[in-house]
């Protein structure tokens, strides 16, 4: 189609050019509106740092018309304190990018806005606006602990957090029942229920619900004590008799110094000066670890007070006893000071700490240190005209005390360098009056620690002064300030002596803090007799204080009471029963057999394992274990019966006594494992008792112990677990059973036991047989038969006493034979498990050392009877119960004297056992010990009586030696059994002193490290006479008194020339001393003459000044 030239007129031209421009407008503007387009959240919400205060998001980015390439992403916006980072997301065209925000703690809480952008490499960049919200964080719980509660008794313990957008939910878990925490507001709350007593560790949560939701916890431990809490009766007290008080309440002068155990209820006598009604015992005061006690003490009026510091296993006569001194033997205190008043740091250890002591002059009563480390005075505090009374340690570096200067008293307190002397009260005339104070330094956790006291204030409306009652006050050392809580208020009671219990053991409940705890004090509650008391006390309700009461002494007019824990002493060692093993007989085809049971599970396997051959032909009887289960004995019942030894495994079948012509039988291994006794019938109703060292064999010589023992019949001899005793049981020629002992000494060097007297017939009753004896695990006992009860030959199982009183049944009814102690025992509680026969059956049971309270009179059954399922062939019931051992195991124990003289020589020993079952090539004994300044000098050893190849280093810690004992082949006899002999100086420091040993040795490559058993704990005293091993009963239990049976057995010793046993291994050091110590000299009475003179009953000293004879100790008339 063709179209006619149009000429066009201005008009038409005009028009033309602006549709052009509007087209092109358009398609710009097209263009522009169509760039890239961004998605993705417009909110982030973050915490304020900790919990979410991180978030990301994801951000798209999609193309607009004509986009193309790939995206670069930024964002835009600053937030103060918050962190804003973007980077792209591959893969290409990277259309993602992540997001990241990060607040800080510095964040300010609120909304801030920035923009995410996407830039296509060709095209329009897109945009997307963001909310960035900042909530305040969840800060931490408060409060961090809950104090200990009590049942029915509310608590009200509000619980906030620092910061957190105030939304919350609280919960709690692991509460006693009865408290409960409000969700809303965090409060704790309500009151623990009766029943709920005991500890709990609860978790508090709160959770912040503003988004981002966060949560935080906390656990806390606490404690919910009975609603009635007793007295406790742990510990130790020391207390003064026969105290007199003038009307101010002044003791004027006072009787002696005792020690009571309040866990068994036992008292001893630590001083025994004859002095009472003239003499003065101020301040006694307990060390830290109970072993000693540190008191002032003067004759009469018109002499000083000295320092006394003296073991609380000892008894002081004279004033020459127990004085401090120094390694010089001088005293560390000049003896014309008048020493009244005196107090132990806490960190005192016999060998350092310091002695906080008053020094009265005519104007003043100084303040004075002792160091036990430098043997140094220094000088604390003087000031004219201040009498400084009753200095204590508040802790290592402040003492409290009270000053009397001008007539008015204040508690002080000052350090020991001497620094930040301050007056803790301001009182003015008439002054309240303070009596002794006491601080609360064995709870060393306390951020303030405490004094406790009697006080008496004036009462100017009646112009007197009021009743003395018992304050317990907090110090801020540091502020020099003391908060005061009155915790009696007695009408007409005056309460003397405060002292606090406890420390920071908790002991029944009971701890020693400002809240509430329990004291002593001594008062006339009782009138007409002031005695100590022990009570309670609470500063925060004072009401409660002093609502619980118990007499602890009722001897007339006692004192000044101050508390510890009960010493350290030797803890046996702990064995369970499934750690043990029966050994038995039991029939295996034609023969009886000799068995063992090991505790299998929940009992003894009943099956056993056979440990004798068959193939002897002969039945085998009458079986024996060592206590520490290595060895076992038994009868082959060949013609004539011979005893045979074998391991526990039934090893090294050995035969050990036979005679050509006489039965050998009834044989018992020692404790130790070293020995074994048994008997030989030597003709028709004629016995011998026979020992040897059990690693002999039947070509080497006996011991004969006793012979010609008239007989029809003999029950087995045993050993006393300190070896000391041999018991048994025999019937007369047609008549019955009795049961005897024979005391010993055994001499494992050289192989020899000597019987020290004839036997002795414990029961020597008519018609009555007991039989089948044997003793406790702790040697006070005698387990036996008898049947005073029953027929002839029915039996029911009774203890007695080691002197044959105190007899009680234990097991009733007929069938019962052959009971024996094992191995177990709880010392903490107090009993032992013992094993019998009852119809055949070996049963065991549970037996108090003491009839618990309503036993019927001369009863104490045995309780959780089991019956082990193990049956027994008549006439072969004998059993034997030993400690469960793995092959090849080494055992050693110590044999240690529990006293030691200070500056003398001490003699002890190691037997050491190896099981043959299985041998190491070698084993090592390393022994530790003090060294320097306060230990062990001297050492020598002998390996089986001969000098042993020792190496002595000075490790594992300063003040400490090892003594190292190498045992192989051509080294100290070789991996063998061995008794060890250890000779050592001892220091002039006293106090208590630690062994610990260890032997050493491998298996089958697998290495053992075992501890030596046996007393690991020696205290080192002033060389006292150590006679005092009986009681009045005739009972090993030392009682504080030399008794005629000590007597007698002094005089026994003196008699056959020999040491005592049982405090030491060698007194006297001199044997040649006996006659005068015995007998007495012409300036000195000997033990003989005090005693049979009527006018003395048994006082004591040493005279250190003796020549040649150095601590040797002789006798002075004296009183008890």
């Amino acid at each position: 189609m063709q179209y006619p030239d149009i000429m066009l007129t201005g008009e038409k031209m005009k028009l033309t050019r602006i549709l052009t421009v509007a087209g092109i407008l358009c398609v710009l503007f097209a263009i522009v509106v169509d760039a890239a387009t961004v998605t993705g959240n417009t909110t982030i919400r973050v915490r304020a740092g900790g919990a979410s205060s991180s978030a990301t998001e994801i951000y798209t980015a999609t193309y607009g018309s004509g986009d193309s390439g790939d995206f670069t992403w930024t964002e835009t916006g600053v937030v103060s304190g918050v962190t804003i980072t973007i980077s792209r997301n591959a893969p290409s065209p990277y259309s993602t990018a992540t997001l990241r925000v990060s607040a800080s703690a510095s964040a300010q809480p609120g909304s801030y806005s920035i923009i995410v952008n996407a830039y296509p490499a060709t095209g329009t960049v897109g945009s997307r606006s963001v909310t960035i919200i900042v909530v305040e964080g969840l800060g931490s719980i408060s409060p961090t602990t809950i104090p200990d509660g009590k049942e029915n008794t509310p608590i009200n313990i509000p619980f906030s957090v620092s910061s957190g957008s105030g939304n919350y939910t609280w919960t709690a878990s692991g509460l006693p029942n009865g408290v409960t925490m409000n969700s809303s507001t965090g409060l704790l709350s309500g009151a623990p229920l009766q029943g709920t007593s005991g500890s709990y560790n609860t978790t508090v949560t709160v959770v912040d619900n503003t988004d981002p939701v966060v949560s935080t916890q906390i656990s806390i431990p606490w404690q919910v004590f009975p609603a009635y809490i007793p007295l406790s009766s742990q510990g130790q007290i020391c207390y003064v008799s026969n105290i007199v008080r003038n009307t101010d309440g002044i003791i004027t002068t006072t009787g002696d110094l005792y020690v009571k155990n309040l866990q068994v209820n036992t008292e001893r006598r630590i001083t025994n000066y004859s002095t009472t009604g003239t003499g003065t015992i101020l301040n006694p005061m307990l060390s830290p670890d109970g072993s000693k006690v540190l008191y002032s003490y003067r004759p009469d009026s018109g002499t000083n007070s000295k320092l006394y510091l003296v073991s609380t296993q000892s008894t002081v006569s004279s004033p020459n006893q127990g004085l401090i001194l120094k390694k010089n033997n001088q005293e560390a205190i000049p003896s014309t000071w008048d020493v009244k008043y005196a107090s132990l740091s806490p960190d005192y250890n016999g060998n350092q700490g310091l002695i906080a002591f008053t020094y009265d002059k005519n104007d003043r009563a100084e303040l004075w240190l002792y160091n036990f480390s430098t043997e140094s005075l220094s000088q604390l505090r003087s000031e004219p005209y201040l009498y400084v009374k009753h200095p204590v340690f508040l802790n290592s570096s402040v003492i409290a005390f009270v000053g009397l200067k001008n007539g008015v008293q204040d508690i002080y307190i000052v350090d020991t360098n001497g620094s930040n002397y301050r007056k803790l009260t301001s009182n003015v005339p008439v002054s309240p009056q303070y009596d002794r104070i006491q601080s609360s330094f064995r709870n060393g956790t306390l951020l303030r620690p405490l004094l406790i006291y009697a006080k008496r204030t004036y009462n100017a409306s009646q112009y007197k002064y009021t009743d003395w009652d018992v304050y317990v006050a907090e110090i801020d050392t540091l502020a020099g300030t003391l908060t005061e809580y009155r915790v009696t208020e007695s009408a007409d009671i005056d309460e003397f002596s405060a002292a606090f219990f406890g420390d920071d053991t908790v002991r029944d409940w009971v701890t020693l803090v400002r809240d509430s705890g329990q004291m002593f004090y001594e008062a006339g509650i009782i009138p007409g007799n002031r005695d100590v008391w022990q009570t309670n006390y609470d500063t925060n309700n004072p009401n409660n204080s002093n609502s619980l009461k118990q007499q602890r002494v009722s001897t007339t007019n006692t004192g000044l009471v101050n508390w510890s824990p009960v010493p350290p002493a030797e803890i046996p060692e702990s064995v369970a029963i499934e750690n043990t093993r029966l050994v038995y007989v039991k029939q295996s085809g034609s023969y009886m057999e000799i068995f063992r049971s090991d505790w299998a599970g929940a009992g003894f396997d009943t099956t056993g394992v056979q440990l004798t051959p068959s193939y002897a032909n002969a039945n085998k009887f009458s079986p024996s274990i060592a206590r520490n289960g290595g060895l076992v004995s038994f009868t082959m019942g060949s013609v004539p019966t011979n005893i045979y030894r074998m391991n526990h495994d039934g090893t090294i079948l050995t035969q050990f006594a036979t005679n050509s012509t006489q039965n050998s039988d009834l044989s018992s291994v020692s404790p130790d494992g070293t020995w074994i006794v048994y008997v030989r019938r030597t003709s028709a109703n004629n016995y011998s008792i026979y020992a040897k060292r059990a690693t002999k064999d039947a070509t080497f010589g006996e011991s004969e112990i006793v012979s010609g023992i008239s007989a029809s019949e003999i029950d087995p001899p045993s050993f006393s677990p300190d070896m000391t005793k041999i018991i048994y049981a025999k019937r007369d020629l047609g008549g019955y059973f009795d049961i005897y002992y024979v005391p010993v000494t055994v001499d494992s060097i050289n192989n020899s036991i000597e019987a020290l007297s004839s036997p002795i017939n414990l029961t020597n009753t008519f018609a009555v047989s007991e039989r089948m004896p044997s003793f406790s695990n702790t040697g006070a006992k005698i387990i036996f038969c008898s049947n005073k009860e029953l027929t002839s030959e029915e039996y029911e199982i009774f203890t007695m006493d080691i002197n044959g009183s105190g007899i009680e049944k234990i097991v009733a009814g007929p069938g019962h034979r052959w009971p024996i102690y094992s191995p177990v025992s709880d010392e903490q509680a107090g009993a032992d498990i013992i094993g019998y026969v009852e119809n055949g059956q070996i049963m065991y049971a549970t037996l108090a050392r003491v009839a618990p309270s309503g036993s019927p009179s001369g009863q104490n059954p045995v309780t959780n009877i089991f019956n082990t399922g193990i049956s027994v062939p008549s006439d072969y019931e004998r059993f034997s119960w030993g400690r469960k051992r793995g092959d090849g195991t080494i055992i050693g124990t110590r044999t240690l004297a529990r006293s030691l003289a200070a500056g003398q020589q001490i003699t002890y020993q190691i037997t050491v056992d190896v099981d043959e079952a299985k041998l190491p090539n070698s084993y090592i004994i390393n022994e530790t010990f003090a060294y320097g300044t306060g230990g062990f000098s001297n050492i020598h050893v002998l390996v089986d009586g001969v000098n042993a190849t020792t190496t002595l280093y000075y490790y594992p810690a300063a003040g400490l030696q090892t003594l190292k004992i190498n045992f192989m082949d051509g080294m100290n006899g070789g991996v063998a059994d061995h008794i060890i002999t250890i000779t050592m100086n001892t220091s002039m420091t006293t106090g208590t002193q630690g062994f610990v040993g260890t032997i050493s040795y491998s298996i089958d490559g697998i290495p053992s490290v075992d501890t030596i058993g046996g007393n690991g704990s020696a205290m080192v005293d002033s060389p006292y006479l150590p006679v005092d091993i009986y009681d009045a009963a005739n009972l090993l239990s030392p009682d504080g008194i030399i008794q005629d049976f000590d007597l007698l057995y002094a005089i026994d010793a003196w008699a056959r020339d020999v040491q005592l046993t049982g405090y030491g291994i060698t007194w006297p050091q001199d044997l040649n001393n006996w006659d005068t110590i015995l007998l007495g000299t012409p300036t000195g009475s000997g033990i003989i003459p005090i005693w049979l003179n009527g006018t003395y009953l048994g006082g004591y000293t040493y005279n250190p000044s003796n020549p040649g004879a150095s601590y040797e100790m002789y006798w002075i008339p004296g009183t008890f």
